[in-house]
């Protein structure tokens, strides 16, 4: 960020017309310039902006598959001894 200070001693208060027009001149395409860098940062700023939003349109339903897979995985995770008494009752159920 470039920062323009101009000091003007009290000598020299007085300007000429020519002085004020070359400030102008010189501010003016100093403005120039950084709208140039300006537009090309914001052009940067809003791809990276795009890439984000796509990346976060893939992550989230990966996210959610994950979870819903560990919660199956936390039903499933049983005591063995529960295991077994599941089993004998799913096999008594079959047999009748």
């Amino acid at each position: 960020m470039m920062m323009v200070v101009v000091v003007v001693s009290t000598s020299t208060a007085a300007m000429s017309y020519r002085q004020l027009e070359d400030f102008i001149n010189k501010w003016t395409l100093e403005l120039e310039e950084q709208e140039v860098i300006f537009l090309e940062q914001a052009t940067q700023v809003n791809a990276w902006d795009r890439l984000l939003i796509d990346n976060g349109d893939k992550v989230c339903p990966a996210v959610s598959h994950i979870v819903d897979r560990e919660h199956v995985l936390k039903c499933v995770q049983i005591a063995p001894c529960d295991l077994l008494m599941l089993c004998f009752f799913a096999g008594i159920k079959q047999s009748e």
